[in-house]
């Protein structure tokens, strides 16, 4: 492997979220919040100006995140960022999976995409009603 490659990766692993355990935590919001979020969305999604507006990380608010909408393409479309209850219908999952054309890229990002059992977590989460 050459110098950069391995670079490249170790930089892109320090991004993403740790491998996933043995078992998996519970699916709660402070879960998700502390094993995927802030790992793998805050270095976009926080600070001053976070990209769409919308905050996912130090300091994110459940209720607020459960107000935010899609973005405005997506919501022209009738997405809305989570729907409690139903993961297939929230555009939070829909950008784990790879959105639609027009809907702005894959998240975290297609260089770095959750691992299986971490994007599984989030969707139980709005599975099980988005609970905190």
């Amino acid at each position: 492997m050459g110098r950069w490659t391995a670079l490249t990766l170790l930089l892109l692993v320090g991004c993403a979220p740790e491998a996933a355990p043995d078992s998996m935590p519970a699916a709660t919001f402070a879960t998700v919040r502390d094993q995927v979020f802030e790992p793998a969305c805050a270095g976009c999604h926080a600070g001053s100006s976070p990209a769409g507006d919308l905050v996912l990380g130090a300091g994110m608010d459940l209720d607020a995140l459960l107000a935010q909408p899609a973005n405005p393409v997506a919501r022209e479309s009738g997405w809305r960022l989570i729907v409690p209850g139903d993961p297939d219908g929230s555009f939070l999952v829909r950008k784990l999976d790879g959105p639609g054309l027009g809907e702005g890229a894959a998240m975290p990002s297609e260089r770095q995409m959750l691992a299986e059992p971490w994007r599984e977590l989030v969707e139980q989460w709005i599975a099980d009603g988005a609970q905190p």
